[in-house]
């Protein structure tokens, strides 16, 4: 990933590319007015036309084009490399909370090329040392969907990757606490994820700060599932859905602390 470094710190961290000179001069109370109108279905996917082209109508994809618009409180890029680009998350539980996606269309990690892939784990170990620096140590995790429109994709048919700091609470006891139906088994990692794209099957990735990484698979994934287990640890059980709750407040307080740090174009 592109990075910058601290200069308090001397630590190093990831950078937005986006061209520094279409920022200056930006009155901080426009771009704070922005975010405040800012909707929450900015993410909402639209209809593809009938289109053969799978990135027609992908949320993502439209915004990763490139584009002369100021960045907004819903897509804030703050490190981008060859094949990814990193913005902090809608509805996000916590701040820090990134979302790292391949620029080339594609429906889950599963189905990355090798050069996509290798260029993930590279962007991968880059983000935990710098973001975690930032907001502490990062739990991973992905929704990996089979096919298009599945509650396992929680509405966005676009590989993403969380990238989450969820402090004193380890995701995969919550997801066993609450996810009882799912079965958990032990991977090598992402590097091995194009094994269940052959299998042709929806998982869970789920990989804790210390490095160990579980796969979850089975028809019966429930939507944002990880993101229903961690919002139960966290007491807001009913609050999961990004949708109804985008918490752009929680995101525009991660790119003020990105920002401060020198992560993120002002």
């Amino acid at each position: 990933m592109t990075l910058t470094t601290n200069m308090a710190s001397g630590v190093p961290l990831p950078r937005s590319t986006f061209d520094r000179d279409r920022h200056e001069g930006a009155d901080p109370s426009v771009i704070a007015s922005t975010f405040e109108r800012m909707p929450a279905s900015a993410l909402a996917v639209t209809e593809p036309h009938l289109s053969r082209d799978p990135s027609v109508g992908c949320a993502f994809c439209g915004r990763l084009r490139p584009s002369k618009a100021l960045p907004d409180i819903a897509w804030w890029p703050v490190a981008e490399s060859r094949d990814f680009l990193a913005v902090p998350s809608v509805g996000a539980l916590v701040p820090g909370w990134l979302l790292l996606m391949p620029k080339r269309h594609v429906l889950s990690l599963a189905l990355l090329s090798p050069q996509e892939r290798a260029c993930l784990l590279e962007d991968v170990a880059e983000l935990r040392a710098s973001w975690g620096q930032l907001f502490g140590p990062l739990t991973l995790f992905e929704h990996g969907p089979a096919e298009v429109a599945s509650p396992v994709g929680c509405s966005i048919d676009h590989a993403h990757l969380h990238l989450v700091p969820t402090g004193n609470i380890d995701l995969y006891t919550a997801a066993q606490r609450h996810l009882p139906e799912l079965t958990w088994a032990v991977t090598p990692g992402l590097a091995n994820l194009d094994r269940l794209a052959e299998a042709g099957k929806p998982y869970l990735y789920l990989e804790t700060p210390d490095g160990t990484s579980r796969v979850a698979t089975g028809p019966e994934i429930p939507s944002q599932a990880l993101r229903r287990a961690y919002a139960a640890e966290l007491g807001e059980v009913d609050r999961y859905d990004w949708k109804a709750f985008p918490r752009l407040e929680v995101v525009q307080e991660t790119v003020s602390n990105a920002r401060a740090a020198g992560v993120a174009a002002a």
